[in-house]
């Protein structure tokens, strides 16, 4: 039998990567992100220009600066309209190629073919990594990571080959990568980790001109770090007034970094939103510090023998890091697609220790490798049927956690715009229930009351609304729409003066100026009483 080429193998990663994704082909865009951020979003919507690709350039709009990323959507929207299998089939596209890749880097640093076969099917495989592929808005994931991992592949180049030519490659793939998501800006540091192993450079050369010849991109690091913090704070996703403090922030931090690679080994109840628990038992807080003392250390004293267990280990702890919420940035307690770039470090390790175990025995790593392959597969395509209408995700994230109440809502929100008002209306209740301090609970049972005409009660919700002082994203929201409950209650002035009020919170609203001038045209006296 002849030799494997690499070729077949890269053949091989990418035909395993879409056999559990290829359902999603037929999916819908739901309506968590995919509405505002790509259908309704005129910043994608109207497909690419030399407007659009600017403009990407300069908005933070939701809440992120990533030009790349609006670019690569608005091209989706000129090649496919809005036929949403094919912006999905894209994501899995890019998630072969990342697949395929990291395979290529694992040889490149000088792992043996089935190693490095075996890291590339765990990453494209394991169910944690659905969300980053199957969720549309998610394509920042899949291609922060094409531009993350060239980078690093592009860095080995110049590692070996010190030439202007590889380090201004390496260079542009960082900036591409940060103009993809935030997330990238932990690659220096990575690259020092591969200058301990397996580049061994640290042996070989002084640690200042190592650190030196990657000052630009530390700098370009933190220039990227600080656009993501104000991104956030002017989306409202750093409000203190929603987060839960910074004690309980670090506790769950703490917790989160072991939970992540529990759901590695056991990935069930997997959900796009964990909402952050009211309490967090002490007991886990300081298990979950055992074990991380304890990877830690075991890491560091075996770093000579069986280097893999530092350098995997040390990856997932930098990469997890900028989201692991010690600086809390929306109301997750953690989220799988945090995971994506993290885990490649733990598939490194387990790789290379399954290598170890194995030894020469190919047909064994061979069996290894065919039952990662299924056993993972079959948990992805079951995960990814989750994803294909916004009924089936919601349902099965409020199935698959507690107290969910923002699921709940959305899951309401579906049923209402089905027209099952009954069920709607009570799913919103319930949510309303489990949160009586969160002003978008009042604000999303008060729309739930509107479509079944309940006027007064829904002008009561949005009242409580109100008083609990809603994101300043929502509150012209608010405004209007108790403006409508107060209009269908035949009190136009009323009406009127909370329509003013929401214009004067959302000066851009279009809806809110016709709602206006209906409302001057159906009741000429109060324009003519000097309220225009």
């Amino acid at each position: 039998m002849g030799k494997v080429t690499p070729l077949y193998y890269v053949a091989f990663i990418i035909v395993a990567s879409f056999i559990p994704y290829w359902p999603i082909a037929s999916h819908d865009f739901v309506s968590y992100d995919d509405l505002y951020y790509i259908v309704d979003n005129p910043l994608v919507n109207g497909g690419i220009t030399c407007t659009t690709i600017l403009t990407s350039f300069t908005t933070l709009t939701q809440g992120h600066w990533h030009p790349l990323t609006w670019i690569s959507h608005q091209l989706d929207v000129s090649l496919f309209g809005m036929n949403a299998g094919a912006h999905h089939l894209m994501n899995v596209a890019l998630h072969a190629a990342n697949a395929s890749i990291l395979f290529l880097l694992c040889r490149k640093l000088s792992f043996t073919a089935l190693p490095s076969v075996l890291v590339a099917l765990l990453f494209a495989l394991h169910p944690l990594h659905v969300e980053s592929v199957a969720w549309a808005s998610e394509r920042k994931d899949v291609l922060c990571t094409l531009f993350f991992l060239l980078t690093l592949l592009s860095y080995l180049s110049y590692a070996r080959n010190k030439t202007l030519a590889t380090y201004l490659t390496m260079t542009l793939c960082f900036m591409a990568a940060c103009m993809s998501k935030s997330m990238a800006v932990t690659v220096p540091l990575l690259m020092l980790l591969l200058d301990w192993w397996p580049l061994g450079r640290t042996k070989n050369e002084r640690i200042f001109p190592l650190l030196a010849e990657k000052l630009p991109l530390f700098a370009l690091s933190a220039a990227v770090s600080w656009l993501a913090i104000v991104a956030q704070k002017v989306s409202g996703a750093m409000d203190m007034r929603a987060h839960p403090g910074v004690a309980p922030n670090i506790a769950n931090a703490i917790r989160s970094t072991v939970i992540y690679l529990l759901k590695i080994i056991w990935p069930t109840d997997l959900a796009p939103l964990y909402p952050f628990p009211l309490h967090i038992p002490p007991w886990q807080v300081i298990l979950s510090s055992l074990l991380v003392i304890v990877f830690t250390g075991t890491a560091l004293q075996m770093r000579r023998r069986r280097p893999w267990l530092a350098f995997g280990w040390f990856w997932y702890l930098i990469t997890i890091t900028p989201v692991i919420g010690i600086v809390h940035v929306g109301v997750q307690a953690w989220a799988d697609r945090y995971s994506y770039i993290p885990l490649i470090g733990i598939f490194v390790l387990v790789a290379r220790e399954v290598e170890v175990i194995v030894g020469a025995r190919r047909k064994v790593a061979i069996i290894v490798i065919g039952s990662v392959t299924l056993l993972l597969s079959s948990a992805t395509y079951q995960q990814v049927g989750i994803w294909r209408t916004s009924e089936t995700l919601f349902s099965a994230t409020v199935a698959r956690t507690d107290n969910n109440f923002i699921m709940m809502h959305n899951l309401g929100d579906e049923l209402l715009r089905q027209n099952r008002l009954a069920e709607g209306v009570l799913l919103h209740k319930q949510a309303l229930n489990l949160n009586r301090n969160d002003p978008e609970s009042y604000f999303s049972y008060g729309n739930a009351l509107l479509t079944q005409h309940e006027f007064k009660e829904a002008e009561n919700q949005y009242r409580q609304a109100l008083q609990r002082r809603p994101k300043s994203s929502t509150i012209g929201k608010v405004y209007n729409n108790l403006a409508t409950a107060l209009l269908n209650q035949e009190r136009p002035s009323d009406a009127l003066e909370m329509y003013r009020t929401a214009l004067n919170r959302a000066p851009n609203s279009k809806t809110v100026r016709q709602n206006i001038s209906a409302v001057l045209r159906d009741n000429p006296e109060l324009a003519e009483s000097g309220e225009k």
